[in-house]
Formats: structure tokens, sequence, C-alpha cells
């Protein structure tokens, strides 16, 4: 989130700035940087609800804003693909979630899933851990020939 004051249109440098969870506990807390940008971490135990996110930097109004989360799931945080059995996982420590559909076994069925789920949103929003080409972006056949070649070798 980036915080600018209304009337001249200038970044809100340092200030404080919480994140408050749907029972009015403050569960983050955190400070802008020099360009008026701040960054939260969600904690795991997060649930759905309407959050909000407070700031009374110094000098101006104090302001909040809401927050609609839906969706909000525990575990490792590693996607599911659509069909998956369970969350993708790194099988290697490489950062790249090899194991596609979560069943404990890195197999042909992991290559075949990904290039059938690569459209996904699971996928396109989490890129870099299925970039098994390592061209920057999703291409569905060739990330799952590379993963293929990587699991097969």
């Amino acid at each position: 989130m980036s915080l600018t004051a209304r009337s001249t249109g200038d970044e809100v440098s340092f200030a404080g700035v919480s994140l408050v969870d749907p029972s009015g506990n403050v569960i983050a807390e955190t400070q802008t940087d020099g360009s008026g940008t701040a960054t939260f971490t969600v904690p795991e135990n997060a649930t759905d609800g309407t959050y909000t996110i407070e700031t009374r930097p110094a000098g101006f109004q104090p302001a909040s804003a809401e927050l609609d989360v839906a969706g909000v799931t525990g575990g490792d945080g590693n996607p599911t693909l659509p069909g998956a059995s369970g969350p993708a996982q790194d099988t290697d420590g490489d950062g790249q979630l090899e194991d596609v559909n979560g069943d404990g076994a890195v197999d042909l069925f992991d290559a075949l899933d990904f290039y059938n789920s690569a459209d996904s949103d699971a996928v396109q929003d989490n890129a870099a851990a299925f970039d098994f080409d390592a061209s920057g972006d999703i291409n569905g056949l060739f990330d799952a020939l590379a993963l293929w070649n990587e699991i097969s070798a």
C-alpha cells in the first residue's frame, strides 16, 4: 500500500501503519518507507473477514481503509492446482514446486497436471515457482517439458 497526502499528492514517509483484524485486534504494524510504501505480511492464522488498515501520520489526520479478505487458508502457503490432491511441493529445495499435484511423488503425472493447469490462477499467481524452463514467464508446453526433463533425469 502507498500513503499519500490528499492535499498535495506527496508520499507520506515514515508513518506508522497498523493492520487490524475483524475482531479489532492489531495483528501487524509497520512503517512507510521513504517513498510512502508499506508492506504487511498477513499472519498464517488470519481468518476471512473485513480488515482495517489504519495510519496516524504526524501532521496529518488519521486515516483508515477497509479490506475484505476471503479464501484464507492455512498450511505452508503453496498453491493447490485445480484437481490436485494437495498443495504443490518443492521436493529438492530449489524454490520450484515439482510435486505439482501434491501427491508426494514427482512423476509424469506432475508434468501432465502442470500442462493442464498452466493457465490457472494457482500457477499464474505463483509464476516463479512454476517457471521450470527459467524463461521468466509461464508457457505450459515448454515448462511442462522442462519439468519432465528435470524429474526423468
